[in-house]
């Protein structure tokens, strides 16, 4: 389970109350000894922390366009990486506003890219040869809200949250959900198979995978808006939700009942 997963459910469950964690409880969650400032600044929401195989690490910088646009128009985003000894940086820009990152064993950058001028679509990179591809654009044919994280299991099975937090565009997916791609079929092209494998009236934001490959956890972090500018609020709207939900998945990736990991 990838450490910035965690932190980002723990900082929405910590964020919820009012006391302050002690020594004890932040050695429990932050074990290092020390830690080293790579990179600060920047008008964006720094996320989606993702290594490859020669120990590069790469994070994105959402730039809202709330704060981030100046006279020349909207920013689109940045992927930034810090490569092994090196100083960071920018890997790609605009991103198509990437949120989520997650890098497999053949080095293939998945990135969940967002709303607010963003791309709102899942696509991946090959960091070895810098083909790019969108592999998933729309589910019943409707675009997504705003793809937000993403997670690869050993089948290549990539799952993803989609939710709006915020941006200007149409919401077309009436519902915040979880998304699983399946790998091609042997000769298939283009948008690969798609399944909606959870959905509620709950915003759904990080995703990742126990080691095991058994367990699927979500994180629940909502604001209390969507920001959804003209539309007003969605049909599907729970504010206030917060904490970590751990699904039990079956061979094929399909979840069962969730149950609470933690909660806010």
């Amino acid at each position: 389970m990838r450490l910035p997963m965690i932190l980002a459910a723990l900082l929405c469950v910590l964020q919820s109350h009012a006391e302050v964690p002690t020594p004890a409880r932040q050695q429990e969650f932050f074990p290092a000894p020390s830690f080293e400032l790579v990179h600060s600044g920047g008008c964006g929401v720094m996320e989606g922390i993702a290594s490859a195989s020669d120990g590069s690490a790469y994070f994105t910088e959402i730039t809202r366009s709330v704060g981030c646009s100046d006279a020349g128009g909207v920013q689109g985003g940045r992927i930034w990486v810090v490569p092994p000894g090196g100083r960071p940086r920018i890997f790609r820009e605009p991103s198509n506003m990437a949120a989520g990152l997650a890098i497999d064993a053949q080095d293939r950058m998945v990135t969940a890219e967002g709303a607010d001028y963003g791309g709102r679509r899942v696509s991946i990179t090959d960091l070895r040869t810098g083909a790019y591809r969108v592999v998933a654009y729309f589910h019943e044919n409707r675009q997504f809200n705003a793809p937000n994280d993403v997670a690869i299991d050993r089948a290549g099975r990539i799952y993803f949250s989609d939710l709006r937090l915020f941006g200007p565009e149409t919401i077309e997916q009436r519902i915040n959900a979880v998304y699983r791609i399946d790998p091609p079929e042997p000769g298939a092209k283009g948008l690969r198979p798609l399944t909606r494998i959870l959905g509620d009236n709950s915003k759904m934001n990080g995703v990742e995978l126990s080691p095991d490959q058994r367990t699927l956890y979500v994180g629940l972090c909502d604001p209390g808006t969507n920001a959804l500018g003209e539309q007003g609020k969605a049909a599907l709207d729970r504010t206030g939700a917060g904490g970590l939900v751990a699904y039990p998945l079956d061979e094929s990736g399909r979840p069962g009942s969730g149950a609470r990991a933690a909660r806010s």
